[in-house]
């Protein structure tokens, strides 16, 4: 559902706290001395997006749906399943088959009530494209795939000079660990500030929308925009190179729920959940401040994911990995709430996967140790969600850790592998990553037991 002009569809002055503003006329139709009082809202002035906001919102409610606590731009209805995703002047719905006819009679109403464009009362567009991502449905298979193809073959139009590559940096070692030591410009040593930011910016977006795998590198890069150096700017581009090498990957959702890669079984309320769970893990020993990363799973992709520099001083391997574990809780909680919002509630703990057991052991006991006591409240929010029944704590091996893309420029194989588990994809039926993949889990199967 898409409004016309949405911002002027707005009174500027209504309410008690309403303003009279007043705007020069336009070129080629001013009148020297004379000004026009503004009646509707536009895009240039401050308070057009919360008019538009609080217009369409009305609306919305007086057609029986209303925001989520968590997620105010998901509307749902209180007795129909009928949801609607709301992004600034575009609206994605989505409704049971069964309740078609009411879904119309709402969307009706709402045309009443907003100006929008409708091919006719009783046509249904099938969702293709939201918020910059391409949709694709697979009804066969039960299956919806998010993928960013059309914003990156404009991106590739624009940046011609830029080769494809097959992964993010260098594949060497020596050139996975000249990237994790970029060393920061100075003031002598910039080049071209503007264009850098142009240019992080660009993959920014796909990082953050529709390629996980991505995140981490534009997350290293993000610290060198105050003064970035040629190295900082060869560096954007071969990452850029990556998006270029299948502008159609795509994180695909559904199907048949698969066991988290690294546990023998599900976890408990696993299916009912619709396969929620989340990966986390945390650098530690190179830097500072520890690199962290994480990945919320739900129907076998990758639905929520982060991939920052911690905010604390870790002095071991545990308390970073703890102080990311607490991380990704805030995330995994954020997306439980949103999912009970929308009708979807997620049964018992959400299985939480982690690869140090230091980390798996101190938050799954009860009180503090001598090598607690000094972490910082928010270090242990989940060790107060464990005791809560909120998430459980796994341990698995690192090699079946998909967050580890997340700290760290790994190697091919790993990235490859951990690539093709978070988007769930379905790439050429055996190359090597998955068969990489398989092997370690009947590897882990033939171990005893101990």
């Amino acid at each position: 559902i898409d409004a016309v002009k949405a911002f002027t569809q707005s009174d500027v002055n209504s309410g008690e706290q309403g303003r009279t503003l007043h705007v020069d006329m336009p070129i080629g139709f001013s009148v020297p001395g004379y000004v026009l009082l503004l009646n509707k809202a536009l895009e240039g002035i401050k308070q057009g997006s919360y008019l538009w906001f609080q217009k369409n919102k009305a609306a919305w409610n007086k057609c029986g749906l209303f925001a989520d606590l968590v997620e105010p731009n998901l509307y749902t209805h209180k007795s129909l399943p009928i949801i609607a995703a709301v992004f600034a002047d575009d609206v994605g719905a989505g409704f049971a088959k069964r309740v078609t006819a009411e879904y119309l009679s709402i969307r009706a109403e709402y045309g009443k009530l907003i100006k929008i464009d409708c091919l006719g009362p009783e046509t249904i567009v099938p969702l293709t494209k939201f918020t910059g991502v391409d949709i694709s449905r697979d009804r066969a298979a039960g299956t919806v795939t998010l993928s960013m193809g059309t914003y990156i073959r404009k991106l590739q139009d624009r940046r011609k000079q830029v080769p494809a590559r097959d992964m993010p940096t260098g594949k060497s070692k020596a050139l996975r660990a000249a990237f994790e030591n970029l060393e920061r410009g100075t003031e002598e040593t910039t080049v071209d500030r503007a264009g850098y930011l142009e240019a992080l910016g660009e993959i920014s977006w796909p990082a953050i929308m529709g390629w996980p795998e991505l995140c981490y590198y534009t997350s290293s890069l993000g610290q060198y925009s105050q003064f970035p150096t040629q190295a900082h700017h060869d560096a954007v581009l071969y990452a850029m190179g990556y998006l270029f090498s299948d502008p159609d990957r795509g994180i695909t959702y559904g199907g048949p729920l698969k066991i988290p890669f690294g546990l023998q079984e599900f976890p408990p309320h696993f299916n009912e959940s619709r396969g929620l769970f989340t990966y986390t893990d945390s650098s530690w020993g190179t830097k500072p401040r520890p690199h962290g990363g994480h990945v919320v799973m739900r129907c076998n992709g990758a639905i929520l994911w982060s991939a920052k520099t911690l905010k604390v001083v870790t002095d071991s391997t545990a308390h970073a990995e703890t102080a990311e574990a607490s991380r990704a809780t805030k995330a995994t909680v954020f997306l439980r709430m949103v999912l009970d919002g929308i009708g979807r509630p997620v049964e018992g703990p959400t299985a939480i996967l982690g690869d140090n057991s230091a980390m798996v052991e101190l938050v799954s006991k009860e009180g503090a140790s001598s090598r607690t006591r000094h972490f910082e409240r928010a270090t242990v929010l989940i060790k107060y969600a464990v005791l809560q029944l909120i998430v459980a704590v796994y341990l698995i091996g690192t090699k079946f850790m998909c967050a580890d893309i997340f700290t760290k420029a790994t190697d091919e194989l790993t990235f490859k592998t951990m690539r093709a588990l978070i988007r769930n994809s379905k790439e050429p039926a055996e190359t090597y990553a998955l068969r990489a993949a398989r092997w370690i889990n009947n590897a882990m199967r033939t171990l005893p037991s101990s």
